[in-house]
């Protein structure tokens, strides 16, 4: 939803966002990205980063290798 945000975090996993609706504003490594609907974002693992989504946003986020620490999370 809009304003929501995803605090500073960083994985061992590279990460590619894939906006399909909505826009969001990303800060990494003292830069900002503004990413809109059909707009790609790719985080080489390791890069801390944070999110900020500037209207209702969905986005599709894609792993690679697969984030461990979500396949053994408590559910």
């Amino acid at each position: 939803q809009k304003g929501a945000v995803i605090p500073l975090q960083f994985h061992q996993s590279e990460q590619i966002t894939y906006i399909t609706k909505g826009s969001v504003k990303v800060l990494s490594q003292g830069k900002e990205f503004i990413v809109k609907a059909g707009g790609v974002l790719v985080i080489p693992p390791n890069v801390p980063h944070e999110f900020y989504a500037l209207e209702d946003t969905i986005d599709i986020d894609f792993f690679a290798p697969e984030r461990e620490d979500w396949l053994h999370a408590p559910k």
